[in-house]
């Protein structure tokens, strides 16, 4: 992710779909933190995170310029 170098950070959909006990990875090579829905992700940081229940979960994503995402976690 590079967004306030001015580089192209379309590499996360806007709409994301997991399974049960999917992990989501993300590694944050910015200078600036990023957002994306529930997750804040510092500068130089990762997150790592594994979805343990169903649910949709709509929020903030600093990496699109619609402002939004969706994160979709169905069961098994």
């Amino acid at each position: 992710m590079s967004l306030s170098l001015g580089r192209d950070v379309d590499i996360i959909p806007q709409d994301l779909d997991f399974r049960l006990r999917d992990q989501l990875t993300v590694i944050n090579e910015d200078s600036t933190a990023h957002q994306i829905g529930p997750f804040v992700i510092p500068p130089g940081d990762r997150l790592d995170t594994r979805f343990a229940e169903a649910a949709t979960v709509e929020g903030f994503c600093s990496l699109h310029s619609s402002g939004r995402i969706t994160i979709n976690v169905g069961g098994t």
